[in-house]
This record gives C-alpha cells, structure tokens and sequence, in this order.
C-alpha cells in the first residue's frame, strides 16, 4: 500500500540520513555507486542487476563478484555443549488432571506474540499436546554449557505431525524445538546435537530432513548461498508436506519465539517469560 518511490526512501535515503552515513543512500555525485536496476514495474522490485562501489556485482541473480573463502578456527564448529536429551525432558510436569496452561500465541509475520490460557489434560503427572486444538509444545534446551530446559506450549504452528528443532533462536541461540510428540522433539534435538548445530525434522521417531549450520549453531561454510537456499526451500517443504504444519517460513517464525525483547511472551532455557514485565512465568497458570 506504500508508494514504491516513498518504500524505497525509506529504505535507502532515510536510514542513511539518520545513521549518519553520507556516503550512502542516494545516487548522487561523491555517493558509493551503489546501485539496483530494476525491470519492468517498479512496484514489483524485479532486481536485474546490481553495482556495489561501482562494480558489476551480480546479474539475474547470478553473482559476478568472486567471494575470498574464509577459514573458520575448529573451535567455532563446536559450540553445542549439551547431552542427548531424553522426551520426557521436555515435558510439563503437572500434578493437576484438567491444568489451565499458560500458551504461546503465534503471530504470522512478526516477532511479538499471543498470550493464551488454554484448558488443558495431564497424565502419569505430565500435561498432554492437544494437536485437535493446536496446543503444542515448546522446550528451549539450553546448549552452552548449561542444564535448563524451560518446557511450555505454543499456538497457532497448526501442525499434525513430528518435530523440529534448530541451533537458531534469538537472541541467545540454544536449542528451540517444537513439535506434536515429545518422542520426536527429542529425536530433533539429538539431532541438532550431533550436527553441532543447525535444523532436524523428525517424524516417527526418524529424522525425516536436516540442515547443518555448524558455524556457532547459526551458519555454514559447507555450501554456497545457492546451494542453502535451495537446501532451505526443501525443508520448509517438507515441514509443510510431512509434518502438515500451515505456518509459513516456520523456521523462521520458532527462532522468535525465544526472543525475550519483544512482548508478550516467549521461550528460553529458564522457562516461559512475560517480555511485558520481565519475568518468568509459570507454564500451569495460578488460579
């Protein structure tokens, strides 16, 4: 609904104002000659070519420029310092057969969330994923050096099936997972384990599909930029097809639920956290 010449300001000439930088933000003499040529309408930023600098950067999406490889120390690749978990790890514990549980509430396309207090069901002393109602549950396994798990449940994945897991959650980067059975979010975070980082799928009590971030739990240098993002489209296919989940860009969307800074609540090793008033909460609400 913006403008496009009135969205590329404000992506270009603005922050570079506000930032100081006066080197950047429009293409003017003693400016960086960093350009995009876009085709056809330029509401539909169909980027052609681009110039960095002044040189010729990269055409149909193709890259020009060579990119010096960098070799990243050992000790980098070895950032998960955790065990194998165990399902019932992750799991609420709950003395109550019929708990109201403090939910997480999935907000499509944005880092804030829901705060739901859902009913709930308990058995052998642990509380149940409800998939008919799309409560499912959450752990944020702690992998620096650290034990805590804090273990709740989230809503809105609307997901039938498996688990995953990843090495990405902001900011702190443990190991988020979510998922329909416990038995398969353990599977998902072993998994990450092993790889030392990055995102599992598992389904059935098998991993189904991985993509190995070894760099801190959060990069690679094992494939091209090319070769990741098509290794990314296929496991975001699979979590659609396999695991059934309707969330888009799910990845994506579970990497914030551990991001404290913005309300309403969210994940981390230390349990479900009210972001509005910066303190933990616990996951069976208090009557």
């Amino acid at each position: 609904g913006v403008d496009p010449a009135e969205a590329i300001q404000m992506a270009t000439i603005n922050p570079a104002t506000w930032l100081g930088l006066s080197e950047l933000g429009v293409l003017a003499p003693g400016k960086l000659a960093d350009i995009a040529v876009v085709e056809g309408e330029l509401a539909d930023m169909n980027v052609s070519e681009v110039f960095l600098s002044g040189q010729f950067a990269a055409k149909d999406r193709q890259l020009l420029l060579p990119l010096p490889a960098y070799q990243y120390p050992n000790i980098v690749k070895h950032s998960v310092k955790r065990k194998p978990v165990k399902p019932e790890d992750l799991m609420v514990k709950c003395d109550k057969s019929n708990p109201k549980v403090n939910c997480i509430g999935l907000i499509l396309d944005q880092n804030l969330t829901d705060a739901f207090v859902e009913d709930m069901k308990a058995e052998d002393g642990y509380v149940k994923p409800d998939i008919e109602n799309d409560l499912l549950p959450i752990a944020n396994v702690g992998r620096h050096g650290q034990s805590d798990i804090g273990a709740g449940f989230v809503k809105g994945f609307k997901m039938k099936q498996g688990a995953f897991a990843e090495s990405v959650a902001h900011d702190t980067h443990n190991i988020i997972v979510m998922g329909t059975n416990y038995e398969d979010m353990a599977v998902a975070v072993n998994h990450v384990i092993e790889m030392q980082g990055g995102v599992a799928l598992a389904k059935d009590g098998k991993v189904i599909g991985d993509l190995p971030l070894r760099i801190a739990g959060l990069m690679t240098d094992e494939l091209s930029a090319a070769e990741l993002t098509k290794q990314m489209d296929a496991i975001t296919k699979m979590a659609k097809e396999e695991l059934h989940c309707e969330a888009h860009a799910p990845f994506m969307h579970l990497a914030f639920l551990a991001l404290t800074t913005s309300p309403k609540w969210k994940i981390t090793d230390k349990g479900l956290v009210d972001a509005n008033n910066y303190c933990v909460i616990p996951t069976i609400a208090e009557k």
